[in-house]
């Protein structure tokens, strides 16, 4: 996947992601840290960079554990968490470079911090993964078949 994309030939957007416990100053510090970072991008032509916070909640893990399980590999014994979505939009290819330097840096930054307070949680989001992130992994061997068994089953063309 290209680092960047057009969208209808104007915007180009770059997505990453970290997920945590969810603990407020792990969410803070995660934001102090992204508005740092902003700093060496803010002048970017057409640029929108939202810090989005996607929760799960203990009674949607269980609930999906009851009706068969999710294939995130999250685990509801291990609490509430927080997928911490870096979304950056665009519109100069002269600005490239420092968007996904931007990213890179805030990303790793977050889950570094939030890894040395012992907050960290091993699951990538697909559907926000960066080009260097191994989403698939994140879910786990046993999810992992199950995905490649019901591709098997509904997607000829085998999507994992």
């Amino acid at each position: 996947m290209a680092p960047s994309k057009l969208i209808n030939g104007a915007i180009k957007y770059l997505y990453t992601n970290v997920s945590v416990k969810a603990v407020i100053e792990a969410l803070a510090t995660g934001g102090d840290i992204w508005c740092e970072e902003l700093e060496s991008v803010k002048d970017a032509a057409g640029l929108m960079c939202p810090y989005t916070l996607q929760p799960y909640t203990v009674s949607l893990l269980k609930n999906t554990s009851s009706t068969g399980g999710n294939v995130l590999g999250l685990d509801p014994s291990n609490g509430p968490v927080v997928n911490v979505l870096l979304l950056t939009y665009w519109t100069e290819k002269r600005d490239d470079e420092r968007a996904i330097g931007f990213m890179q840096r805030a990303s790793k930054r977050i889950e570094q911090d939030a890894d040395a307070k012992g907050r960290l949680v091993p699951h990538i989001f697909w559907n926000y993964a960066f080009s260097h992130q191994d989403a698939l992994r994140s879910y786990g061997e046993e999810n992992v078949y199950k995905l490649q068994e019901a591709s098997k089953k509904y997607g000829p063309n085998w999507l994992f």
